[in-house]
């Protein structure tokens, strides 16, 4: 016999075997009285009714699941930012807290000298609120709407029990406080800093985003009113925070270099726990105050160190905040 017809007997007599066995077992079985066969469809309706309530829990699990992923997220933190520069003392760390969304976001620090200060970013707007500590016995008491310098869209300065508040807003659609030659920047060197790292994802999602160096002493030494050339690496995340950033000038020379050294997830985003700044300007030819346009030397260090982070509240912007500026 040829072994293919050996290998089909064989299979075919297998299955006959497996037949015979499971007709015995058939016939082993005792036979169900009436009410037994009552009882036993019940509880095989039973099973099947559970197994499909369990399947139905699942299903509704499986979308509200990505419901919750869905939900708008935040993450709370405190920073402290330390910066350097050539030929000053070391000044104290600058702290900072911030509560953080994919497109809105709150930033709380010393901003200005002697004044505490929150600045906001709304979707459509930037609005910084600056409350001094002082007597208004020591101040006129002021409470009018300014002109709008440096294009702002609105300024108003106002007396307070405690001392003197300032409320500035800058219609802005990513909340980028840096801002182009001839018009001041809307936050301090901290601020900027601080933002770069925590606040930045907004403007880095933009199409034709212009990004410019914290400090503004580009302004005087480096004409571009354009913005630089960036070269930005996020992380892979739905928020997409700089992991690297370089900013170019025309000629090549980079003016600022961004780092991410230390990173956390938090709530499935990326955050830094550690970062370096360093930003570069042009050099004064040794024998004279001309500017070299060959040779560039350090403006400014910044390390900063997360001290806190987790979850945070959803962010509650005040009313008064959102109307800043309206007749």
């Amino acid at each position: 016999m040829p072994p293919t017809e050996l290998i089909l007997s064989a299979k075919a007599r297998k299955l006959r075997n497996n037949r015979l066995k499971y007709l015995q077992g058939l016939s082993a079985c005792p036979k169900l009285s009436v009410g037994s066969e009552k009882n036993y469809a019940a509880t095989a309706y039973m099973k099947t009714f559970q197994i499909n309530i369990a399947s139905q829990w699942v299903a509704l699990l499986c979308w509200l699941v990505p419901l919750h992923r869905s939900a708008a997220q935040f993450v709370n933190l405190t920073s402290e930012i330390a910066f350097y520069q050539w030929g000053t003392e070391p000044r104290l760390p600058w702290v900072v807290r911030c509560i953080v969304g994919t497109n809105s976001w709150v930033m709380q620090g010393d901003f200005l000298s002697d004044a505490k200060t929150k600045c906001w970013f709304t979707g459509n707007s930037l609005v910084m609120r600056s409350d001094l500590a002082c007597r208004t016995t020591d101040l006129p008491l002021i409470s009018e709407k300014h002109g709008r310098p440096g294009g702002l869209s609105s300024f108003v300065q106002v007396a307070t029990p405690s001392g003197l508040r300032w409320t500035r807003k800058l219609e802005s659609s990513d909340g980028n406080p840096g801002r182009g030659a001839h018009k001041a920047d809307f936050l301090t060197l901290p601020g900027r800093v601080a933002w770069l790292a925590f606040c930045s994802s907004p403007c880095l999602k933009r199409p034709g985003r212009k990004l410019f160096p914290p400090s503004g002493r580009w302004k005087e030494l480096i004409p571009s009113d354009c913005g630089f050339l960036d070269k930005t690496t996020t992380f892979e995340d739905p928020l997409a925070l700089p992991q690297q950033l370089n900013l170019y000038a025309a000629n090549g020379q980079p003016i600022l270099q961004y780092r991410v050294t230390v990173s956390t997830n938090v709530v499935g985003w990326r955050f830094p726990l550690e970062f370096y700044v360093v930003q570069y300007r042009p050099a004064h030819f040794p024998s004279s105050n001309q500017l070299s346009t060959n040779a560039w030397e350090l403006e400014f260090m910044a390390r900063g160190k997360v001290t806190s982070i987790g979850p945070g509240a959803k962010l509650e912007i005040p009313v008064e905040v959102e109307k800043t500026g309206e007749q």
